[in-house]
């Protein structure tokens, strides 16, 4: 019989005929998935061929199995998957640094759970045809060809989730401490899981002088504090709060020094309370802005003799400020 595509013309007849392929819809699937991610991940269509391609298609009733996946919309990306049977509900949790990694490691997960449901499918078939015979021993369900995730420590099957970590450097000014405003250093290390973190926050704020009664005094001080953040979360940008404990050495003196002034060094107990925004230029790298209050718990004081023979008295004050500016690093 002659072809309804001549000869001459077959090229021709053939580019329809892939561009209908490529629109094809994508594979049925014998469970049910529901699917909610953000845009600038792969969709649930990419997802169920992935799926597809490592069971294959098969002939036959749906399996009694129901999937609910659902992606976040930032960095750290997570997936959670909730999959339904007979037998109860199974929860995973999967966590990468981007949707297609999270994407080829829920196909494997779910291509699995098929192959084992088609496994225990055939033998209740098998059972309720022959219900005199004796039972085969259970069929291992064959397993899927792992997909290449190109680096496996990213993606994790986590019970516990592995917080994520985080460098910071930053230099801005301090109000309140001494006489007039400290310029500061701070670097800090944040322990972040989900929406809850750590902050280890070491900073020096350098002495500033001021002349009193006819002499020269200067105030600095040298500080640790432990933080407890909470942070919202809007793709590239982080808003953190934190609260938490500040001790600090303060370091006050008379220019030139006085033999019979109090200690340089004093302690002062504060209660920081702190806002930032932090912005990812890419996937390790950010900009960060911090700006805080510290409440002072304890007061230290200074006494010195100025030249004029009267005596300097500083006490730092019961609030002290502080904006800071620098960058911020995952590892």
């Amino acid at each position: 019989m002659a072809s309804w595509c001549p000869r001459m013309t077959a090229y021709r007849c053939a580019l329809p005929l892939s561009l209908i392929s490529s629109m094809a819809a994508p594979p049925e699937l014998p469970v049910e998935i529901s699917w909610s991610a953000p845009p600038s991940c792969p969709q649930e269509s990419e997802f169920v061929t992935s799926v597809a391609d490592l069971v294959g298609l098969e002939d036959g009733p749906r399996l009694d199995l129901r999937a609910s996946i659902s992606l976040s919309e930032a960095p750290p990306f997570a997936m959670r998957i909730e999959l339904a049977t007979p037998g109860g509900t199974e929860i995973q949790a999967l966590e990468a640094e981007s949707c297609t990694e999270l994407v080829e490691a829920g196909s494997l997960l779910l291509a699995t759970r098929i192959l084992e449901a088609r496994a225990s499918a055939r033998e209740a078939a098998l059972r309720l045809a022959n219900p005199f015979e004796r039972p085969l021993p259970p069929t291992p369900a064959p397993r899927p060809r792992a997909p290449n995730l190109g680096n496996p420590p990213h993606v994790a099957w986590t019970g516990f989730r592995k917080p994520a970590l985080t460098l910071a450097g930053l230099g801005g000014v301090v109000f309140g401490l001494g006489p007039r405003p400290n310029f500061a250093l701070r670097a800090q290390l944040d322990l972040r899981w989900t929406r809850f973190g750590i902050a280890i926050v070491g900073q020096h704020a350098f002495a500033s002088r001021e002349e009193v009664a006819g002499g020269t005094y200067e105030v600095g001080a040298s500080a640790g504090a432990a933080l407890l953040c909470h942070a919202f979360r809007r793709q590239r940008t982080t808003i953190p709060l934190c609260a938490g404990v500040e001790l600090s050495a303060m370091q006050g003196r008379a220019v030139p020094e006085d033999p019979d002034a109090n200690p340089r060094a004093q302690l002062r107990v504060g209660i920081p309370v702190e806002c930032g925004v932090s912005w990812r230029a890419s996937a390790r790298l950010g900009i960060r802005l911090q700006t805080g209050i510290n409440v002072a718990a304890t007061q230290p004081g200074f006494t010195a003799e100025a030249p004029s023979g009267q005596s300097i008295v500083f006490r730092t004050p019961d609030v002290a400020g502080y904006a800071l500016l620098g960058i911020e690093v995952n590892p």
